[in-house]
């Protein structure tokens, strides 16, 4: 299904993040795995992915989590078959200090043998070098989701200096002082896994500038709750 805001939340984040350029951002029929793959990834501070997720079994012949890209009209190529999964990921070579992983159940067991999508996807992208991720529990609702995301990366600041895991508590919180987001459905699905630390705690300062990739499925406009 089509996940119509997921293209407001990229905008939000990116200006939160100071990008600037269409080159950083894969939206729509861009945002296919031939196009991710082409980005030097190991150049990105942050990486962002605003999607569907995939737990395993839940397409058929589907044995590992994996993130939803945009399909290409033909391929008879699994790295461009619009399914970016974990073996592949773990293939790659990234240098992230946080990878966003804006999608349902990217830290949730899939209830079988082989089928925990955190030591799938988390596991595989540290293994390519993230040093953190921001993963979810369960199914979310696209329009909080949105909501919980644009205000923790303003909170956050441009170079992330205010701190992840504090920024999350802050987006957490308007979201509980909203009577139409206050269950945690809405804003309790995601955790942080790894360094989230404000800089201020931190003996030496992190240092590089913020890049950010990010990626969609199509989004026609229209709001929703529609899960990812």
């Amino acid at each position: 299904l089509p996940l119509p805001d997921t293209e407001s939340e990229i905008a939000s984040v990116s200006r939160a993040l100071g990008v600037t350029g269409k080159d950083h951002l894969l939206v729509g029929r861009n945002a296919t795995e031939e196009a991710f793959r082409n980005q030097s990834l190991d150049t990105y501070r942050v990486l962002y992915f605003a999607t569907h997720g995939l737990l395993p079994g839940e397409l058929k012949c589907q044995t590992e989590p994996g993130l939803i890209l945009t399909p290409p009209d033909q391929s008879t190529d699994r790295q461009n078959d619009g399914l970016l999964e974990a073996s592949e990921i773990a293939s790659m070579r990234v240098n992230a200090d946080l990878v966003v992983l804006s999608a349902c159940n990217t830290a949730g067991a899939g209830g079988r043998f082989g089928g925990d999508a955190l030591s799938g996807l988390a596991e595989s992208f540290f293994f390519a070098g993230a040093r953190s991720l921001l993963v979810s529990h369960w199914q979310v609702p696209s329009a909080a989701t949105t909501q919980l995301m644009s205000s923790l990366f303003e909170s956050a600041g441009e170079d992330l200096n205010q701190g992840i895991s504090p920024s999350l508590q802050v987006a957490q919180r308007r979201l509980i002082g909203s009577e139409k987001t206050a269950h945690p459905f809405f804003w309790g699905a995601f955790v942080l896994v790894g360094d989230g630390a404000a800089d201020i705690t931190l003996p030496l300062p992190r240092g590089t500038a913020v890049a950010a990739a990010v990626s969609t499925t199509p989004t026609p406009a229209g709001p929703g709750n529609t899960p990812r």
